[in-house]
Protein backbone atom coordinates (compact mmCIF):
# COMPACT_ATOMS: atom_id res chain seq x y z
CA UNK A 1 0.00 0.00 0.00
CA UNK A 2 1.32 3.28 -0.79
CA UNK A 3 0.90 6.16 2.07
CA UNK A 4 -0.53 8.86 1.36
CA UNK A 5 3.21 10.93 1.49
CA UNK A 6 4.31 8.70 -1.49
CA UNK A 7 0.61 8.05 -3.65
CA UNK A 8 0.45 10.47 -6.93
CA UNK A 9 -0.31 10.06 -10.28
CA UNK A 10 3.05 8.94 -11.38
CA UNK A 11 3.48 6.00 -8.36
CA UNK A 12 -0.04 4.83 -9.71
CA UNK A 13 1.31 4.32 -13.35
CA UNK A 14 4.21 3.01 -12.66
CA UNK A 15 2.27 0.19 -10.14
CA UNK A 16 -0.46 -0.30 -12.57
CA UNK A 17 0.42 0.60 -16.31
CA UNK A 18 1.90 -3.00 -16.94
CA UNK A 19 -1.78 -4.66 -16.13
CA UNK A 20 -3.35 -2.14 -18.11
CA UNK A 21 -1.35 -2.94 -21.14
CA UNK A 22 -0.92 -6.10 -21.16
CA UNK A 23 -5.30 -6.19 -20.56
CA UNK A 24 -5.86 -3.78 -23.45
CA UNK A 25 -3.03 -3.89 -25.98
CA UNK A 26 -3.01 -3.13 -29.39
CA UNK A 27 -6.42 -1.08 -28.32
CA UNK A 28 -4.67 1.53 -26.57
CA UNK A 29 -4.09 5.06 -28.98
CA UNK A 30 -0.95 5.81 -29.41
CA UNK A 31 -1.21 8.80 -27.53
CA UNK A 32 -1.92 7.10 -24.80
CA UNK A 33 0.94 4.70 -25.20
CA UNK A 34 2.78 7.53 -25.26
CA UNK A 35 1.82 8.91 -22.20
CA UNK A 36 1.93 6.21 -20.41
CA UNK A 37 5.23 5.65 -21.06
CA UNK A 38 6.56 9.25 -19.99
CA UNK A 39 4.53 9.62 -17.29
CA UNK A 40 6.44 6.19 -15.97
CA UNK A 41 9.80 7.16 -17.26
CA UNK A 42 9.63 10.94 -15.97
CA UNK A 43 12.73 12.35 -13.98
CA UNK A 44 14.18 8.82 -13.88
CA UNK A 45 17.66 7.59 -15.71
CA UNK A 46 15.55 6.65 -18.94
CA UNK A 47 15.00 10.01 -19.78
CA UNK A 48 18.62 11.04 -19.02
CA UNK A 49 19.41 14.30 -16.75
CA UNK A 50 21.40 17.68 -16.61
CA UNK A 51 24.07 18.76 -14.57
CA UNK A 52 23.65 22.07 -12.84
CA UNK A 53 26.33 24.57 -11.32
CA UNK A 54 25.45 27.33 -8.72
CA UNK A 55 27.09 30.88 -9.35
CA UNK A 56 26.69 31.90 -6.13
CA UNK A 57 27.80 29.12 -3.82
CA UNK A 58 29.40 27.01 -6.27
CA UNK A 59 27.73 23.23 -5.66
CA UNK A 60 26.94 20.98 -8.66
CA UNK A 61 22.94 19.74 -8.46
CA UNK A 62 21.98 16.94 -11.02
CA UNK A 63 18.58 16.66 -12.05
CA UNK A 64 16.73 14.04 -13.91
CA UNK A 65 14.95 15.18 -17.52
CA UNK A 66 11.12 16.20 -17.42
CA UNK A 67 8.95 14.35 -19.85
CA UNK A 68 7.22 17.73 -20.71
CA UNK A 69 4.46 15.27 -22.04
CA UNK A 70 0.90 17.78 -21.53
CA UNK A 71 -0.48 14.69 -19.52
CA UNK A 72 2.22 14.65 -16.83
CA UNK A 73 1.48 16.30 -13.45
CA UNK A 74 5.21 16.87 -13.09
CA UNK A 75 6.44 19.18 -15.93
CA UNK A 76 3.16 21.87 -16.17
CA UNK A 77 3.54 24.14 -13.06
CA UNK A 78 5.90 26.72 -14.22
CA UNK A 79 4.26 26.78 -17.92
CA UNK A 80 1.01 27.76 -16.34
CA UNK A 81 2.41 30.98 -14.64
CA UNK A 82 4.49 32.25 -17.44
CA UNK A 83 0.88 31.76 -19.42
CA UNK A 84 -0.86 33.68 -16.93
CA UNK A 85 1.60 36.73 -17.14
CA UNK A 86 1.34 36.97 -20.88
CA UNK A 87 -2.10 36.61 -21.20
CA UNK A 88 -2.84 38.63 -17.91
CA UNK A 89 -0.74 41.49 -20.14
CA UNK A 90 -3.05 40.85 -23.14
CA UNK A 91 -5.95 42.09 -21.45
CA UNK A 92 -7.74 44.79 -22.60
CA UNK A 93 -8.78 47.70 -20.84
CA UNK A 94 -12.78 46.91 -20.88
CA UNK A 95 -15.58 44.37 -19.14
CA UNK A 96 -15.22 40.76 -19.86
CA UNK A 97 -17.73 37.94 -19.89
CA UNK A 98 -17.22 34.34 -19.40
CA UNK A 99 -19.01 32.21 -21.44
CA UNK A 100 -19.39 28.30 -21.59
CA UNK A 101 -20.43 26.02 -24.42
CA UNK A 102 -21.57 22.68 -23.48
CA UNK A 103 -22.63 19.11 -24.84
CA UNK A 104 -25.30 16.99 -24.35
CA UNK A 105 -24.18 13.33 -22.52
CA UNK A 106 -24.44 11.97 -25.72
CA UNK A 107 -22.79 14.15 -28.04
CA UNK A 108 -19.33 14.12 -25.47
CA UNK A 109 -19.61 10.22 -26.20
CA UNK A 110 -19.66 11.13 -29.91
CA UNK A 111 -16.62 13.36 -29.11
CA UNK A 112 -14.69 10.85 -26.87
CA UNK A 113 -14.93 8.10 -29.91
CA UNK A 114 -13.92 10.56 -32.93
CA UNK A 115 -11.23 13.22 -30.62
CA UNK A 116 -9.33 14.17 -33.71
CA UNK A 117 -12.82 15.34 -35.76
CA UNK A 118 -15.22 16.50 -33.27
CA UNK A 119 -12.86 18.71 -31.00
CA UNK A 120 -12.16 20.77 -34.08
CA UNK A 121 -15.51 20.96 -34.58
CA UNK A 122 -15.81 21.95 -31.50
CA UNK A 123 -13.98 24.66 -31.50
CA UNK A 124 -15.26 25.63 -35.01
CA UNK A 125 -18.93 26.01 -33.94
CA UNK A 126 -18.27 28.25 -31.17
CA UNK A 127 -16.27 30.41 -32.96
CA UNK A 128 -18.53 30.37 -36.04
CA UNK A 129 -21.91 30.50 -33.45
CA UNK A 130 -20.50 33.57 -31.42
CA UNK A 131 -19.67 35.51 -35.36
CA UNK A 132 -22.91 34.40 -36.66
CA UNK A 133 -24.67 36.76 -33.57
CA UNK A 134 -22.72 39.42 -33.21
CA UNK A 135 -22.46 39.90 -36.97
CA UNK A 136 -26.48 40.64 -36.84
CA UNK A 137 -27.72 44.17 -36.03
CA UNK A 138 -29.33 43.26 -33.36
CA UNK A 139 -26.39 42.24 -31.22
CA UNK A 140 -24.22 44.55 -32.05
CA UNK A 141 -23.72 44.25 -35.94
CA UNK A 142 -19.56 43.62 -35.68
CA UNK A 143 -16.70 41.07 -34.96
CA UNK A 144 -16.37 39.25 -31.59
CA UNK A 145 -13.13 38.23 -29.99
CA UNK A 146 -12.91 35.41 -27.60
CA UNK A 147 -10.33 33.54 -25.73
CA UNK A 148 -11.38 29.88 -25.95
CA UNK A 149 -9.67 26.98 -23.68
CA UNK A 150 -10.94 22.90 -24.21
CA UNK A 151 -11.82 20.92 -21.10
CA UNK A 152 -12.72 17.43 -20.84
CA UNK A 153 -13.08 16.20 -17.35
CA UNK A 154 -15.35 16.82 -14.51
CA UNK A 155 -14.27 16.24 -11.04
CA UNK A 156 -14.80 12.26 -11.33
CA UNK A 157 -12.63 11.86 -14.41
CA UNK A 158 -16.09 11.18 -16.65
CA UNK A 159 -15.84 12.94 -20.06
CA UNK A 160 -17.23 16.18 -20.48
CA UNK A 161 -16.37 18.26 -23.31
CA UNK A 162 -16.98 21.87 -23.30
CA UNK A 163 -15.29 25.20 -23.52
CA UNK A 164 -15.01 28.14 -21.73
CA UNK A 165 -14.63 31.29 -23.29
CA UNK A 166 -13.28 34.69 -21.99
CA UNK A 167 -15.37 36.94 -24.80
CA UNK A 168 -14.41 41.45 -24.22
CA UNK A 169 -17.22 43.24 -24.07
CA UNK A 170 -16.76 45.52 -27.36
CA UNK A 171 -17.76 44.31 -30.95
CA UNK A 172 -15.62 45.67 -33.49
CA UNK A 173 -17.60 46.96 -36.97
CA UNK A 174 -14.92 49.02 -38.93
CA UNK A 175 -11.73 46.66 -39.58
CA UNK A 176 -10.13 49.37 -41.30
CA UNK A 177 -6.71 50.01 -39.27
CA UNK A 178 -6.63 53.86 -40.27
CA UNK A 179 -10.64 54.01 -39.14
CA UNK A 180 -10.96 51.76 -36.58
CA UNK A 181 -14.79 51.76 -35.28
CA UNK A 182 -15.92 49.69 -32.28
CA UNK A 183 -18.83 49.84 -29.64
CA UNK A 184 -18.72 48.24 -26.17
CA UNK A 185 -21.58 45.83 -25.30
CA UNK A 186 -23.97 46.08 -22.12
CA UNK A 187 -21.74 45.52 -18.57
CA UNK A 188 -24.30 43.05 -17.78
CA UNK A 189 -25.42 41.65 -21.35
CA UNK A 190 -23.62 40.08 -24.11
CA UNK A 191 -25.60 37.98 -26.38
CA UNK A 192 -28.96 35.66 -25.34
CA UNK A 193 -27.96 32.30 -24.07
CA UNK A 194 -30.55 30.27 -25.53
CA UNK A 195 -30.38 31.51 -28.71
CA UNK A 196 -26.67 31.32 -29.07
CA UNK A 197 -27.17 27.44 -27.62
CA UNK A 198 -29.83 26.70 -30.52
CA UNK A 199 -27.32 28.43 -33.01
CA UNK A 200 -24.11 26.63 -31.38
CA UNK A 201 -26.08 22.95 -31.89
CA UNK A 202 -27.52 23.46 -35.41
CA UNK A 203 -23.80 25.05 -36.50
CA UNK A 204 -22.32 21.57 -34.26
CA UNK A 205 -24.30 19.60 -36.19
CA UNK A 206 -23.75 20.92 -39.70
CA UNK A 207 -20.13 20.87 -39.17
CA UNK A 208 -19.59 17.22 -37.76
CA UNK A 209 -21.72 15.83 -40.38
CA UNK A 210 -19.95 17.65 -43.12
CA UNK A 211 -16.32 16.33 -42.21
CA UNK A 212 -17.47 12.70 -40.99
CA UNK A 213 -20.83 11.93 -42.45
CA UNK A 214 -20.32 8.27 -41.14
CA UNK A 215 -21.37 9.97 -37.80
CA UNK A 216 -25.19 9.29 -36.44
CA UNK A 217 -26.33 11.50 -34.40
CA UNK A 218 -28.77 10.38 -32.22
CA UNK A 219 -32.56 11.76 -32.11
CA UNK A 220 -32.10 12.74 -28.50
CA UNK A 221 -29.85 15.38 -29.27
CA UNK A 222 -32.01 17.77 -30.81
CA UNK A 223 -34.68 16.90 -27.77
CA UNK A 224 -31.72 18.81 -25.24
CA UNK A 225 -30.69 21.62 -24.16
CA UNK A 226 -27.18 22.79 -25.06
CA UNK A 227 -26.45 24.77 -22.53
CA UNK A 228 -24.57 27.43 -22.89
CA UNK A 229 -23.54 29.78 -19.26
CA UNK A 230 -22.77 33.37 -19.64
CA UNK A 231 -21.96 36.10 -17.00
CA UNK A 232 -20.09 38.98 -16.78
CA UNK A 233 -16.74 39.31 -15.07
CA UNK A 234 -17.07 42.69 -13.56
CA UNK A 235 -13.67 43.13 -11.77
CA UNK A 236 -13.01 39.47 -11.57
CA UNK A 237 -11.30 39.27 -15.52
CA UNK A 238 -8.07 38.33 -13.62
CA UNK A 239 -9.27 35.72 -11.56
CA UNK A 240 -11.58 34.12 -14.65
CA UNK A 241 -8.69 33.71 -16.17
CA UNK A 242 -6.06 32.57 -13.58
CA UNK A 243 -8.98 29.88 -13.44
CA UNK A 244 -8.47 28.88 -17.13
CA UNK A 245 -4.87 28.98 -16.53
CA UNK A 246 -5.12 25.93 -14.09
CA UNK A 247 -6.52 23.63 -16.91
CA UNK A 248 -4.35 24.79 -19.33
CA UNK A 249 -1.37 22.85 -17.99
CA UNK A 250 -3.29 20.67 -15.68
CA UNK A 251 -3.71 17.27 -15.45
CA UNK A 252 -7.59 15.75 -15.19
CA UNK A 253 -6.69 15.12 -11.31
CA UNK A 254 -4.15 16.75 -8.92
CA UNK A 255 -1.88 14.94 -6.83
CA UNK A 256 -3.27 16.28 -3.92
CA UNK A 257 -6.67 14.53 -5.07
CA UNK A 258 -5.21 11.32 -4.37
CA UNK A 259 -5.89 9.48 -1.64
CA UNK A 260 -4.48 6.09 -1.44
CA UNK A 261 -3.26 3.35 -3.81
CA UNK A 262 -4.68 -0.07 -1.63
CA UNK A 263 -4.91 -3.86 -3.34
CA UNK A 264 -5.54 -2.09 -6.84
CA UNK A 265 -8.19 0.01 -5.95
CA UNK A 266 -7.48 4.14 -5.93
CA UNK A 267 -9.47 6.22 -3.60
CA UNK A 268 -9.71 9.80 -4.51
CA UNK A 269 -11.57 13.21 -3.09
CA UNK A 270 -13.59 15.39 -5.08
CA UNK A 271 -16.02 18.33 -4.59
CA UNK A 272 -19.95 17.59 -4.27
CA UNK A 273 -20.96 20.60 -6.48
CA UNK A 274 -24.55 20.04 -6.03
CA UNK A 275 -23.74 19.70 -1.81
CA UNK A 276 -20.84 22.09 -1.56
CA UNK A 277 -19.05 18.68 0.10
CA UNK A 278 -15.76 16.68 -0.40
CA UNK A 279 -16.62 13.36 -1.47
CA UNK A 280 -14.26 10.46 -1.92
CA UNK A 281 -14.90 7.94 -4.72
CA UNK A 282 -12.43 4.19 -5.08
CA UNK A 283 -12.05 3.00 -8.44
CA UNK A 284 -10.18 -0.08 -9.83
CA UNK A 285 -6.61 0.85 -10.59
CA UNK A 286 -7.40 -0.50 -14.58
CA UNK A 287 -10.49 2.26 -14.69
CA UNK A 288 -8.65 4.86 -12.88
CA UNK A 289 -6.23 4.71 -16.12
CA UNK A 290 -8.79 4.56 -18.81
CA UNK A 291 -10.67 7.59 -16.90
CA UNK A 292 -7.05 9.39 -16.70
CA UNK A 293 -6.29 8.93 -19.89
CA UNK A 294 -8.86 9.38 -21.94
CA UNK A 295 -8.49 12.99 -21.29
CA UNK A 296 -5.04 12.39 -23.37
CA UNK A 297 -5.29 14.83 -26.52
CA UNK A 298 -4.67 14.33 -30.13
CA UNK A 299 -0.90 14.85 -31.21
CA UNK A 300 -0.37 18.79 -32.01
CA UNK A 301 -3.83 19.63 -30.71
CA UNK A 302 -4.32 23.08 -29.33
CA UNK A 303 -6.35 23.84 -26.51
CA UNK A 304 -6.48 27.13 -26.06
CA UNK A 305 -7.35 29.25 -29.32
CA UNK A 306 -7.60 33.02 -30.19
CA UNK A 307 -11.26 33.77 -32.19
CA UNK A 308 -11.95 36.78 -34.09
CA UNK A 309 -10.42 39.63 -33.41
CA UNK A 310 -8.12 37.96 -31.09
CA UNK A 311 -6.96 35.93 -34.01
CA UNK A 312 -3.17 36.24 -35.58
CA UNK A 313 -5.00 37.44 -38.85
CA UNK A 314 -6.39 40.72 -36.72
CA UNK A 315 -2.97 41.56 -35.02
CA UNK A 316 -2.67 44.78 -36.23
CA UNK A 317 -6.29 45.36 -35.50
CA UNK A 318 -6.06 44.15 -31.87
CA UNK A 319 -2.62 46.50 -31.22
CA UNK A 320 -4.72 49.51 -32.72
CA UNK A 321 -8.03 48.78 -30.39
CA UNK A 322 -6.27 48.26 -27.57
CA UNK A 323 -4.23 52.17 -27.68
CA UNK A 324 -7.63 53.68 -28.63
CA UNK A 325 -9.03 51.64 -25.30
CA UNK A 326 -6.01 52.86 -22.86
CA UNK A 327 -6.50 56.43 -24.34
CA UNK A 328 -10.01 56.48 -23.17
CA UNK A 329 -9.00 55.18 -20.19
CA UNK A 330 -12.31 53.24 -19.46
CA UNK A 331 -11.38 50.48 -17.13
CA UNK A 332 -8.52 51.40 -15.27
CA UNK A 333 -8.70 48.61 -12.47
CA UNK A 334 -7.07 46.33 -15.74
CA UNK A 335 -4.43 49.04 -15.96
CA UNK A 336 -2.54 48.20 -12.85
CA UNK A 337 0.46 45.84 -13.43
CA UNK A 338 1.09 45.35 -9.24
CA UNK A 339 -0.83 42.41 -9.11
CA UNK A 340 1.33 38.83 -7.62
CA UNK A 341 0.23 36.95 -10.72
CA UNK A 342 2.56 39.10 -12.99
CA UNK A 343 5.51 37.46 -11.05
CA UNK A 344 6.57 35.07 -12.61
CA UNK A 345 9.84 32.93 -10.24
CA UNK A 346 11.19 30.07 -11.74
CA UNK A 347 11.90 28.33 -8.49
CA UNK A 348 13.26 25.00 -9.68
CA UNK A 349 16.19 27.28 -11.00
CA UNK A 350 17.25 28.18 -7.29
CA UNK A 351 19.95 26.98 -5.39
CA UNK A 352 18.62 24.38 -2.98
CA UNK A 353 21.90 24.63 -0.96
CA UNK A 354 22.30 28.24 -0.50
CA UNK A 355 19.05 29.28 -1.61
CA UNK A 356 19.64 32.57 -2.97
CA UNK A 357 22.18 31.58 -6.45
CA UNK A 358 20.72 30.54 -9.74
CA UNK A 359 21.48 27.41 -11.03
CA UNK A 360 23.08 26.91 -14.98
CA UNK A 361 23.25 24.25 -16.68
CA UNK A 362 26.19 22.80 -17.75
CA UNK A 363 26.16 19.34 -19.04
CA UNK A 364 23.62 16.77 -19.71
CA UNK A 365 24.05 13.29 -18.85
CA UNK A 366 22.03 10.04 -20.54
CA UNK A 367 22.51 6.61 -19.51
CA UNK A 368 23.01 3.27 -21.27
CA UNK A 369 22.27 0.04 -20.23
CA UNK A 370 25.05 -1.06 -18.69
CA UNK A 371 24.65 2.47 -16.18
CA UNK A 372 27.31 4.45 -18.17
CA UNK A 373 26.97 8.27 -18.51
CA UNK A 374 28.14 10.73 -20.95
CA UNK A 375 28.13 14.23 -20.10
CA UNK A 376 28.63 16.99 -22.97
CA UNK A 377 29.18 20.61 -22.81
CA UNK A 378 30.98 20.25 -18.74
CA UNK A 379 32.76 23.45 -19.58
CA UNK A 380 30.36 25.82 -20.19
CA UNK A 381 29.67 27.19 -16.79
CA UNK A 382 28.27 30.39 -18.51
Amino acid sequence: METPDTVNITTIFRNHAPAYIEKFRDKIPIEHQKAIQDICNCRTDALGGHLDYCDNCGHYHFFNHSCYNRSCPQCQGIHSKKWLKKQTGRLLPAPYFHIVFTVPQEVGELIRQNPVTLLNVLFDAVNISLKTLVKDSKYGGGIPAALGVLHTWNRTLGYHPHIHCLVPGIIVYNTSFENLRFKFTKKKFFLPVRVLSEVFRAVFVRLARRRSPQIKFPQSIFEKDWVVYSKPTFKNTKKVLQYLALYIYRTAISNSRIISDYNSKIKFSYKDSTYHRQRYMTLDAQEFLRRFLQHTLPSNFHKVRFLGYFSPSYKSIYSSLRMELYKLNYYESLESDSDSMNVVTDYSRICPNCKMGTLRTIGHVYFNKKGIFFIIDLSNRS
